[in-house]
């Protein structure tokens, strides 16, 4: 009715009375955090969205997502962590044949991962010693999250000098690493070696060049501890080295 009634443009109908006076902001709200509400006419907050806001935990297996619902970020999905495996220091040399660089890699390592040169090149995860540098040759496995890597640390020799490892330690419990006690090396043509025990018992000897104690005496298994050998190596060149040390046996 005209002059008893107005147009309410919230409940979209005519009401009596006289009109409410205009809603404005005058400038009032705060920039940036507050915005102006014609319905309340008043400053409301801004709703600022936490979505980018949502960060992965510390170890990244699971996977952030914000819910709007409760405005918190949830983490519904779980990850196993990749495995990459266990590098180390090796020495190679330089004629022998070309290698699989995974068959240095210790542990239960994953496949289908990525090789790198110690140049940061990718390559096919082979080594071959007459071509190849030394340095750091990098494996990383990916997964939906996260990745792992493992480095070798490969040291290539002029293998035309003679060249010799004896291990400080060994663990003779079968699960196929380090289980015998062993000189490994080139250009051996000869090898004697005996182990004493702390009382300067002999409990091993061999001529064998490629000899393996096993870390047991008359057929029994010897206590963990460390124990002293002497080592005369002889090389084709018909130099000889002998070499006094201790290994420690590891059970």
């Amino acid at each position: 009715a005209n002059g008893e009634e107005f147009w309410d443009g919230i409940l979209c109908e005519c009401a009596l009375g006289v009109p409410p006076a205009p809603c404005t902001d005058d400038g009032i709200c705060a920039n940036g955090e507050e915005t102006w509400d014609e319905i309340s006419c008043q400053c409301e907050q801004v709703n600022i969205p936490l979505s980018n806001l949502c960060e992965e935990d510390e170890d990244c297996t699971t996977i952030p997502i914000y819910n709007e619902l409760t405005c918190m970020c949830e983490y519904p999905v779980v990850y196993e962590l990749p495995n990459a495996g266990i590098g180390g220091y090796f020495d190679l040399c330089n004629n022998e044949e070309t290698r699989l660089l995974s068959d240095f890699l210790i542990g239960d390592w994953e496949e289908f991962g990525t090789w790198k040169d110690p140049n940061g090149n990718q390559m096919n995860g082979t080594i071959d010693p007459s071509i190849n540098l030394s340095g750091s040759y990098t494996y990383t496995v990916f997964n939906e999250t996260c990745k792992d890597s493992a480095i070798l640390n490969i040291q290539i020799e002029n293998c035309q000098t003679n060249l010799f490892f004896i291990p400080n330690a060994f663990s003779p419990n079968n699960d196929g690493k380090n289980d015998r006690f062993e000189v490994t090396g080139n250009n051996i043509q000869n090898v004697s070696v005996k182990i004493f025990n702390r009382w300067g018992g002999n409990v091993f000897s061999s001529s064998d060049n490629s000899f393996q104690w096993d870390g047991t005496f008359k057929g029994e298994k010897l206590n963990i501890g460390v124990y002293v050998y002497t080592i005369i190596l002889g090389f084709v060149d018909g130099s000889s080295r002998t070499e006094v040390g201790n290994v420690t046996l590891i059970r």
